[in-house]
């Protein structure tokens, strides 16, 4: 009996849309920005200098069409700020939720993990600290429009860091705005 339920509770998973779907792919481009401190947590309002600037981002994700309305896939994307050493590099998993029609209306959640990683070390008078910072935790969430083959969609990109100072470890988290620009493959 138990089986039974566990097929039924899961049987709208593997239930696709009429139509001949395969895997779409979607690449694309575009701009981030640091909105300021006041959109984030954990980050004084004193602070001066935001601790992120504006930056690049290249993004791909391939869906897989579940019914006629929900995309479900992966996806990965490159963002590089200008002030930060290094790229963020977040995997996740991607949401979707589309519309039909000429012009494709979709929002979208992209849960996973950002990829960083940065070693330094800092003098102060009489003391040497080995500073370790590293990715963690991401979730990114927006919306965009499909034309034929191209698409453009905003997005809301909250990326963590954990930071560990001589066996202090903090977490961080900083929300980072974008407009992407790209093609999406059918």
């Amino acid at each position: 009996m138990r089986k039974i339920l566990m097929i039924l509770l899961f049987s709208p998973a593997l239930c696709f849309s009429q139509n001949k779907c395969g895997i779409s792919l979607q690449a694309g481009g575009g701009y981030l920005f640091y909105p300021g401190s006041e959109a984030n947590v954990n980050i004084p309002t004193a602070k001066k200098t935001p601790p992120l600037s504006s930056g690049v981002t290249l993004e791909l994700v391939a869906d897989k069409r579940i019914n006629s309305f929900l995309d479900l896939g992966l996806g990965s994307s490159y963002n590089q700020f200008t002030n930060l050493n290094g790229p963020y590099v977040p995997v996740f998993a991607d949401i979707r939720v589309t519309s039909q029609g000429k012009y494709k209306l979709f929002s979208f959640l992209d849960p996973g993990y950002g990829i960083y990683q940065r070693y330094s070390h800092t003098l102060n008078p009489g003391q040497e600290f080995r500073i370790k910072e590293t990715g963690g935790f991401y979730i990114g969430y927006g919306f965009g429009v499909t034309y034929k083959m191209m698409y453009l969609q905003a997005k809301y990109n909250w990326l963590r860091f954990t930071t560990l100072i001589v066996s202090n470890p903090f977490s961080s988290a900083y929300g980072v705005a974008g407009i992407t620009f790209g093609i999406r493959f059918p």
